[in-house]
């Protein structure tokens, strides 16, 4: 029998900061609702601080994402002061990026199976990526992400 914990499960792992070159990758593990909060937003702004160009949101180690941590995760991103030139795509296959053709979230980022594959994409200077997060609603993301039945995603389900 496994000892008592004051938590009912355990504590989420910290968000990470990987760095190659003029690109930052930002691995989200876990349930993307326990970093969802002025944690997220930091980790996001302290990379661009940093003068990383390109940021690579890492959805792989992901476990969970709903409407409300994908919203703020896409709000955190239209705050950045994001080089011009700077790009931000995922990286993470099966249903975590399924949820970004959900209602057109495929237009705010340029979606890889992995993270070398991003990081390859965004060597490639003729590669044009999704910039829909630049001029991302709030609004009009969180009023299209309701009208989903089945928009929270966990590994191994489909949307």
């Amino acid at each position: 029998m496994p000892a008592p914990s004051s938590f009912p499960s355990p504590p989420p792992r910290p968000l990470t900061i990987e760095v190659f070159g003029r690109a930052a990758v930002i691995a989200l593990p876990g349930d993307l609702r326990h970093h969802a909060d002025d944690g997220l937003v930091r980790t996001l702004q302290y990379a661009v601080a940093c003068g990383h160009q390109h940021l690579v949101l890492d959805f792989t180690p992901a476990t969970s994402v709903d409407r409300g941590s994908f919203a703020i995760l896409v709000e955190a991103l239209t705050n950045l002061e994001l080089h011009p030139h700077g790009a931000v795509v995922v990286a993470g296959a099966g249903a975590l990026g399924d949820l970004l053709n959900v209602r057109d979230g495929d237009l705010l980022f340029t979606s890889f199976p992995s993270r070398p594959d991003a990081l390859r994409a965004l060597r490639d200077p003729s590669r044009r990526m999704q910039d829909g997060w630049r001029t991302a609603s709030l609004s009009e993301l969180t009023a299209s992400l309701a009208a989903e039945t089945a928009i929270e995603v966990r590994v191994g389900s489909s949307v």
